[in-house]
Formats: structure tokens, sequence, C-alpha cells
């Protein structure tokens, strides 16, 4: 109890979610085990009993148990929902793994399929893994696709870091890019949702534009810190990298606000 005491109040909230769920989540794995009557049994005499120390939740209509009903009951709820991840992790991992590998109209028709669907909320974007951590986006199928194209471009060891970058390079532009496009716009009197939506018909369609206001800006400086350090180390100059970090560092605070960009 003594080291209980002298975790900060703030710390004992954070570590009581987790510990909650850890607690519901084994209750509900037991279900018959730890439940305090049988869920099904009848007894007519405690029917619509009020909560109380031996019926916590009350007793329904016909005197069953609530709580017990709902221990057992909510296995169903789990193994829904962890069959649902397991389903979206296996169709995430094929359909992008297919596109990165086979390309061409294989990967138009996967990425078209998926695009609307949104259903393989598991996969991984094309950047480092912890960015997509820190963007809250979790993993999608065509994450897997972009890190396949890249380790599909790595002919050597350590080419695949030079994929990602170039990667990073054109995704940190694209962001940019349409913020840009989207304010100047806005600007000049036009609806910016209904001319991004015409954009992703066209020549300007790009992932960012996709997933617009998704994206964090996480990793952005450190992408392109990054990018700069691998470019000093060959002795070439990237102007437009270099603008670009300075723009996003300018631009994560108020990112997707069309209204502040450029003020």
């Amino acid at each position: 109890m003594s080291a209980l005491a002298a975790i900060p109040r703030k710390k004992k909230v954070v570590i009581l979610g987790p510990t909650l769920l850890v607690m519901i989540t084994v209750m509900t794995a037991l279900g018959p085990l730890v439940a305090p009557y049988d869920p099904i049994r009848i007894n007519p005499g405690e029917a619509l009993s009020p909560p109380s120390w031996q019926y916590p939740f009350g007793t329904d209509q016909f005197g069953r148990d609530i709580l017990s009903r709902t221990i057992v009951g909510a296995r169903l709820s789990l193994l829904t929902g962890v069959g649902a991840v397991c389903i979206a992790v296996s169709l995430g991992m094929i359909f992008g793994l297919a596109s990165g590998l086979w390309g061409g109209w294989v990967d138009l028709l996967l990425m078209r399929l998926v695009d609307p669907t949104d259903f393989t909320t598991i996969g991984m974007h094309s950047r480092q893994i912890p960015s997509n951590v820190a963007d809250g986006r979790g993993f999608r199928s065509e994450g897997i696709r972009e890190t396949q194209v890249a380790l599909l471009a790595a002919d050597r060891v350590g080419t695949a870091q030079v994929a990602k970058a170039a990667n990073n390079m054109i995704m940190w532009s694209c962001l940019i890019a349409n913020h840009e496009a989207l304010a100047l716009a806005q600007r000049h009197g036009m609806d910016a949702e209904k001319l991004r939506e015409a954009l992703l018909m066209s020549s300007g369609d790009n992932y960012v534009l996709r997933n617009w206001r998704q994206n964090t800006m996480a990793w952005a400086e450190d992408d392109m810190e990054i990018v700069q350090q691998m470019a000093a180390q060959k002795g070439i100059a990237l102007p437009q990298a270099g603008v670009n970090r300075e723009i996003c560092r300018m631009l994560k605070p108020k990112r997707f606000k069309l209204d502040e960009y450029g003020v």
C-alpha cells in the first residue's frame, strides 16, 4: 500500500484504466467460472429485483441475474472483436503485399477496393512504424503496399532506408502543396472541400489528399532532418527538401487550418 500511495495522483489515473481493462477482459474470458449465478436459471421469486449485494446489477423479468448474464454474454462480444481484428490483419497484409509485389493493374485494383471500404484498419503506412502510432492511424493495407515497394526497391543492404526517405520527401511535399492549393482556393471564395474531392479525380490526386486531416505531422521534421543528413553524407544539396523542412515546422501547429495558412 505504501508503494501505491507514493505514486502521483495523475499516474494513478493512468494506471487505473489499463488495470480495469485487464480485469474486465480476464473476467469476460473466464465467463461462467466467475459468474456468481447461472445466467439462464429462471427464478420468478426474484424477478425485477433492484441492485443489491446479492444481485449487484439486479435481475430481469424472469429473475435471472443480470451481472452473470453480462459476464457470460461479453464473451461473444470479445470473440467478435478479436475475430474482426484477425480478419482485418489478414486481409490488410494480403492486399498490401500483393499490391507491392505485382504492382500495375493489381496494385490499382486492390488499392481502389480498400480505399472506400477502409476495412483494413491494420497495415502500416509507408513511413517508420513509430510515426504510424503517433499519427493514430494504425495500420492499412496501402501502407503495407508502400513498405513492400520500398523493400523491393532495395538492391543491397541499406537502400531500403533510401527508398523510405524518398517516400517521406514526396509525402511531405504533397502535404505542403495540398495546404497551399486549398488555402489559395479558399481565399478566392471556393469551397475547399469540394475542390479537394475534384482533385482526387485529377492528376493532382495523392495519398495525403485522400487522407486529409488525418496526419498529425508528428514525425515530419525528423523525417526531413534524416533526408538532409543523408544528402550531406553524399555531398549533394536538396534545396526543396530543406525548404519543406522549415515549412513543416511552421505548418505543424496550425495544420489543416486553411484560414491561418500564409498569414
